[in-house]
């Protein structure tokens, strides 16, 4: 994986975009749900 530069705005919609990817192609690699996964998230 690449380095980018990029605004912090940009990079969390990225790093939603990249673990929406994960989630449905890979959804056993994950062992808390979605809200666990993001809680205490805030943007």
């Amino acid at each position: 994986m690449g380095t980018y530069e990029c605004g912090l705005a940009d990079a969390t919609c990225f790093l939603y975009a990249r673990y929406d990817e994960l989630r449905r192609s890979r959804p056993g690699d994950f062992a808390k749900s979605h809200e666990e996964y993001w809680r205490g998230v805030y943007t």
